[in-house]
């Protein structure tokens, strides 16, 4: 095997590699972006607790009666929304990741055995 066959052989392995460590790297940073937004506070409340609020009757009669609350309501529930998809995608990435790695780790090329010459040894 020359080194020109063997480098067009672990070409695609190399950027499967490559795209494993970017995928689990961008998922561990999805998880902790979602994180980070879960633990935003309104007015001493955390994200969850304040939609949780708009969810209730009382939040729900406060809506009724201002635009300013139903407006801010609404940015509680998509932030809410974008909290749980950054937690999911970033947890699907990094295992998409970790069974690029593995797969890689898994299937390298044997490496090139060394000349023999005539005669047994060199």
């Amino acid at each position: 095997m020359t080194a020109q066959h063997r480098a067009a052989t672990t070409a695609p392995q190399h950027n499967l590699e490559i795209w494993g460590t970017i995928a689990a790297v961008a998922g561990v940073v999805m998880i902790a972006a979602g994180y980070l937004l879960g633990s935003v506070t309104n007015s001493g409340m955390r994200l969850s607790q304040w939609n949780g609020l708009c969810a209730s009757g009382v939040g729900q009669f406060a809506q009724a009666l201002s635009t300013r609350a139903a407006t801010g309501c609404g940015e509680a529930a998509t932030l809410e929304q974008l909290h749980g998809w950054l937690i999911v995608l970033g947890a699907l990435l990094v295992i998409a990741g970790a069974a690029a790695g593995i797969y890689t780790a898994n299937h390298r090329p044997a490496p090139a055995a060394w000349p023999q010459t005539p005669g047994g040894q060199a």
